[in-house]
Parts: C-alpha cells; sequence; structure tokens
C-alpha cells in the first residue's frame, strides 16, 4: 500500500488525510480487512458513492477492492450514465470500468 510515504506525515509517523473523504477511505479499508459496507446511504447516489470509492482505491493502489468496486459500477451501468463514466475511466486508467462503459455505448 502506498500509505508507508513520508508525504504527509509528521515526525509522530501520523498520516495527514485532512483532503481525504473520510467515509470513503474507511469504507475502501474496511473492503480491504475484508467487511461489507453500505453503499448509497448517504447524500450520494450508490452510483457517484461507487465511483468516489474506486478513485480512493485508485489512489493507493489498493487494485484488489479497485477491481470489485469496477465491477460494482459495470453492473450499474445505463446508457445515460455510461458516457460520463467513460470519460471518468479513460482519464483515470480504469481499464475494466472502461471495458464495461465502451461496450454498453457501443451497443
Amino acid at each position: 500500500m502506498l500509505l508507508c510515504s513520508e508525504i504527509g506525515t509528521n515526525e509522530g509517523k501520523l498520516l495527514n488525510m485532512d483532503e481525504e473523504d473520510k467515509s470513503l477511505f474507511s469504507k475502501v479499508v474496511a473492503l480491504g480487512c475484508g467487511e461489507s459496507v453500505s453503499i448509497g446511504r448517504g447524500l450520494d447516489s450508490p452510483l457517484e458513492e461507487l465511483i468516489g470509492l474506486v478513485r480512493v482505491a485508485d489512489r493507493y493502489q489498493m487494485e484488489a477492492i479497485q477491481g470489485d468496486v469496477e465491477e460494482a459500477i459495470v453492473d450499474r451501468l445505463t446508457v445515460e450514465s455510461c458516457g460520463p463514466i467513460l470519460a471518468m475511466a479513460c482519464g483515470g486508467g480504469l481499464v475494466r470500468l472502461e471495458r464495461g462503459s465502451r461496450k454498453l455505448a457501443l451497443r
């Protein structure tokens, strides 16, 4: 995991994550520990929350979590959502999500 760098840490070896969404990060960590998490109970739609989770997992190079969340997003793709998600996936290097979005867009 990429959390072991000196960026954002102080002398006490605490990680400064003021810019990170605490809810999304906590859910990604829980998923990494094999726990189940609830999606879509906050202000965001389930799809928006999943997109946030995949971005956090990608940022911290948690590939297994990223892949699982990408698959959950692909399962929820609609004709209306595939364009914006395809654009986000292409720009973010989310290959599975890009492939699923492109497949639906080309139907």
